[in-house]
């Protein structure tokens, strides 16, 4: 594959967008992202960030997708590091030096992961497929490189929201339970109650004023719920 090649439908949207162009590493702290152009790819390390830049991009209805992606390069999940994969008794050893450092740095919350290895072949097309059907709320994407790799998901999140009256909201989301179980337990209120702060604090340390949070929410995703914040007052609400 000679250039990357994207598909992402806006969350409420019925039409897909394909983009297709070269990648370019970028510092995404330095560079001026306003007058950039593409889709950009960013990891959760200190790695370099890459902008696909485009140079074609074309617009179709949603459910014309697996037409238009049968004329694409077939997708592969890049395998990544197999000495990455952590087996079960591996990854609960580290549990007690991972809440260790959390109380010795003073973290209130983090996310305990692994990765897993998965050996069944998965049709990417038909994966982002699925999602735009069942997802019709959340940003869902397919992004494929040799630089990136291939990923592919769904996420409720919206980093920043504009409406009409051209107010804008954050979605502070956290905690998720099943849509069958019908109450928020105190943990998962905490955990929204983090984020929450956290956005808060950033945007003030960062010279906005203004701006007020709202009461907790459930919003659905597919098959589960999740706990976010939501306001209208005027200005940036945290959400």
């Amino acid at each position: 594959m000679d250039e990357a090649i994207v598909y992402y439908r806006l969350p409420g949207s019925t039409e897909v967008v394909r983009l297709q162009g070269p990648v370019t590493a970028i510092d995404y702290q330095s560079a001026d992202l306003g007058a950039l152009e593409g889709f950009i790819v960013h990891s959760f390390s200190n790695q370099p960030s890459f902008l696909i830049e485009p140079s074609g991009i074309t617009r179709f209805p949603s459910d014309a997708f697996s037409a238009v992606s049968a004329n694409d390069p077939a997708y592969a999940l890049s395998p990544g590091n197999s000495n990455r994969y952590i087996d079960r008794e591996e990854y609960l050893s580290q549990l007690d030096p991972f809440k260790s450092e959390m109380v010795l740095d003073g973290i209130q919350k983090a996310i305990f992961s692994r990765v897993k290895r998965w050996d069944q072949v998965v049709d990417v097309a038909r994966t982002f497929a699925n999602l735009i059907r069942s997802y019709p709320t959340a940003f869902c994407y397919l992004v494929s490189s040799p630089e990136t790799g291939t990923w592919v998901g769904a996420t409720p999140e919206k980093l920043f929201n504009q409406d009409t009256n051209g107010d804008i909201y954050i979605h502070s989301l956290a905690g998720t339970r099943p849509v069958t179980d019908s109450n928020w337990t105190d943990k998962e209120l905490e955990e929204q109650e983090l984020v929450t702060r956290y956005i808060s604090n950033q945007l003030s340390e960062n010279g906005f004023t203004g701006f007020t949070t709202g009461e907790t929410e459930t919003i659905s995703a597919g098959p589960v719920v999740s706990s976010v914040r939501s306001a209208g007052n005027p200005g940036i609400t945290c959400l």
